[in-house]
């Protein structure tokens, strides 16, 4: 099965690019004529005799007739949405490592199917909206608290989904770059509102300083994307860091990938230095944030877990601030039972940013524990001010 071109795509790019006719257009039949002869004159019963068939013949086209100018087809014009996948798939040539081609090879063809995909099948839109808006009524409506769970994580990645295919558009025009990724956030805070989980930011303003930084907070569920959201008008200019494998999630990993968004082989230290240096050399050349959870992934909502180191190795080589920035516990998420109340409260607060002038890499473990300190205390006390009550 060729899941890139359709067969009638592949007659149309190897057809010639430009085909002209200088010859005349060939001078239709003459319409059949029978000349007239008197009723019953040499037939028997109305019918001619064999001898007659001459008189059948065509009548010849009178030679003073002028010729007919000649007609040229139009030129051949390549279809919109092959130019669209022509310049799509040269800016990823830019972009890709040429280390290893079969990644390489793999990668473009991952773009040239999601981008036949979104422009093929209007299904791939109409039908995740439609059950966006189902959806909708049954989170926002629903007061069954374990329905409430698996009907709001799968309504969040369907309305994720749908941003994807959405924000793709919009992004072709200034493909990598970070400013794309406002798109995304602005669209998925609106398809997201019926989850009805209300933000509280604290000292968001520290994240206005147009300086290069590094931003690491603490990961709990999916759900720290809308709190990304809450706050990204703050960072007009972030690059984020996310796992290799969010890449290859259908629309999700090109709607980052367009977006700017830097993935991380967590599986190869080599590839996982690489793509820091990237990141880098991105928020120097553009005075820029990196924005990262240095735990690795996500914790139970109890306490942080430990941090890795390579986000703080970065922060001393380019020898600019660690901005932390932590998130309160989702106490209307009970992970273990799976329920969902209807409504949540989340705290946001960003510290002040820890200096790392002067520091070299063996004080990485120190800038760590500096860290990982005050965020627990942040996080200890966030977590006492959003506990619900019981009476």
């Amino acid at each position: 099965m060729n899941l890139l071109f359709t067969r009638k795509e592949l007659r149309e790019i190897f057809k010639p690019r430009t085909t002209t006719s200088s010859a005349h257009t060939p001078n239709p039949p003459a319409p059949h004529h029978r000349p007239s002869q008197p009723k019953g004159h040499g037939t028997r019963k109305g019918k001619p005799p064999a001898s007659s068939t001459a008189d059948l013949r065509p009548m010849q086209r009178s030679s003073n007739k002028p010729p007919q100018p000649a007609t040229a087809k139009p030129p051949y014009t390549i279809p919109a949405r092959k130019r669209i996948l022509t310049a799509v798939t040269s800016a990823a040539h830019e972009h890709v490592t040429h280390n290893n081609f079969l990644k390489q090879l793999f990668f473009l063809l991952h773009i040239r199917y999601n981008f036949l995909l979104i422009m093929d099948f209007s299904w791939l839109l109409i039908t995740p909206t439609s059950l966006v808006l189902f959806l909708y009524i049954i989170t926002y409506f629903s007061g069954n608290k374990r329905i409430r769970f698996y009907v709001t994580y799968f309504f969040f990645c369907l309305a994720t989904l749908v941003t994807s295919i959405v924000v793709v558009p919009f992004t072709l025009f200034r493909p990598r770059n970070i400013a794309n990724i406002l798109w995304l956030e602005r669209t998925l805070i609106a398809l997201a509102y019926p989850i009805n989980i209300r933000w509280s930011l604290r000292n968001v303003h520290r994240l206005e300083k147009d300086q290069a930084a590094v931003v690491v907070s603490n990961h709990q569920s999916i759900f720290d994307i809308l709190g990304i959201a809450q706050f990204h008008s703050y960072l007009t200019k972030c690059v984020f860091i996310a796992k290799k494998e969010v890449l290859f999630y259908p629309f999700i990993g090109l709607a980052g990938w367009l977006t700017g968004v830097l993935f991380v082989d967590r599986s190869s230290p080599k590839a996982a230095v690489k793509t820091l240096q990237e990141a880098t050399n991105t928020i120097l050349a553009q005075k820029a944030k990196l924005f990262v959870f240095p735990e690795g992934t996500r914790s139970d909502g109890v306490k942080l877990l430990p941090f890795k180191k390579g986000a703080f190795v970065t922060a001393i080589r380019i020898q600019k601030p660690i901005i932390p920035v932590v998130f309160s516990p989702y106490h209307f998420i009970d992970f273990k039972n799976k329920t969902f109340e209807k409504e949540g409260r989340m705290i946001i607060t960003v510290l002040n940013e820890i200096p790392t002038t002067g520091m070299t890499e063996k004080d990485v473990g120190l800038l760590m524990e500096k860290t990982y300190k005050v965020m627990e205390t942040e996080f200890n006390e966030l977590s006492i001010a959003t506990k619900p009550k019981v009476f």
